[in-house]
């Protein structure tokens, strides 16, 4: 059965500091507190917009719920409870930060319906951290992660590359000590400036330029495809679509794109389209699987123009329903071969 999410907003509620990169109000383009009866209505719409069936999970996002009171993470969570305990929804899952988990809270949080808890890592270097205005050193990240899993949690991580301070350095040590974390899965968000927010007076001054789309597109796939090899999935690459995002409405300057994921995972099947036609010669024919077709040919047929206008011979890019996703064949005159991603580039 399909997975599908029930999102419930709570713009910065608990979160015990401002970062710097940080405006939840303009990214949500909500202003109200969230109440229990909110919520209520929330889940109630989603569960009644299809007949299809769904794993339905009920999120909370934009907020550090595990910061906030006992009292008010009971009455947040009282309606999706009653909706998990009904049967409706299958499970909870929540965002929060690494520095406001502990045993006690995780034991309450299991016993509410909560199964999956994603932590606003952003990045694993101290001076980063310290420039974002985060609050806590990246060393608390293991230890809310053991006991998240002690406590029978899924634990998610949300990184944020191209912060204040950062280099390529830290990006590489953030990358790797993720690998050496084993979430179960990661979320890659490149920094925004968002409207507003210390980040953009930093940009405004000239103290903090984000990185291009370019990088982003470089340094989502460069990631992914290292998460991979160690069998840690990317469920997500850059911010969900928005009107207020579209529009510039809520971010002045940064690597966003609607489609930033998509633009990632054609950038990594270019690299192994390159590494294919070095061993070609002559007129080839490239099949892939028909639900891969975007990311082999590249956003509006990026990597078609770029061979056809490099490669000697003529090519036909052919899909086909028979292939399965992740693989590319090369065939030759000669020969056939396949050329493959890890299959974690693909399966989420």
């Amino acid at each position: 059965m399909r997975e599908a999410i029930i999102p419930i907003f709570i713009p910065h509620d608990g979160c015990p500091y401002r970062c710097s990169f940080c405006n939840q109000w303009k990214l949500t383009a909500q202003t109200d507190r969230t109440t229990p009866a909110m919520v209520a209505k929330t889940i109630a719409e989603y569960l009644a917009s299809t007949t299809r069936p769904y794993r339905w999970q009920v999120a909370f996002y934009g907020g550090s719920f595990t910061a906030l009171s006992e009292e008010r993470q009971r009455a947040l969570l009282a309606p999706a409870k009653y909706a998990w305990e009904k049967g409706d929804v299958a499970a909870l899952r929540l965002s929060t930060r690494p520095d406001c988990i502990s045993v006690e809270n995780t034991a309450f949080l299991y016993a509410h319906g909560v199964r999956t808890v994603e932590l606003g890592v952003q990045s694993l270097d101290d001076n980063v951290l310290w420039q974002a205005r985060r609050g806590h050193r990246s060393a608390v990240v293991a230890k809310a992660i053991e006991i998240l899993r002690r406590g029978g949690m899924q634990v998610g991580i949300q990184l944020l590359p191209g912060l204040y301070g950062e280099t390529f350095s830290t990006l590489r040590k953030t990358i790797r000590e993720t690998v050496a974390l084993t979430p179960d899965f990661v979320r890659i968000y490149p920094a925004l400036v968002l409207r507003d927010t210390l980040l953009e007076r930093q940009y405004r001054n000239g103290d903090y330029q984000p990185l291009t789309l370019a990088q982003a597109i470089l340094v989502g796939a460069w990631w992914r495809r290292y998460l991979a090899k160690h069998n840690i999935p990317v469920i997500r690459i850059g911010l969900q679509a928005t009107q207020d995002l579209d529009s510039h409405a809520a971010y002045v300057a940064g690597p966003y794109h609607p489609a930033l994921g998509e633009l990632a995972i054609a950038r990594s099947y270019a690299q192994e389209l390159k590494k294919g036609f070095r061993q070609a010669c002559g007129a080839v024919t490239i099949t892939y699987s028909t639900r891969d077709a975007s990311k082999v040919r590249g956003h509006k047929n990026a990597n078609v123009k770029k061979y056809q206008e490099k490669y000697a011979g003529p090519i036909t890019w052919r899909e086909s329903v028979d292939m399965p996703p992740g693989a590319v064949c090369f065939t030759t005159p000669t020969k056939t071969y396949q050329k493959r991603l890890e299959s974690l580039l693909y399966c989420h």
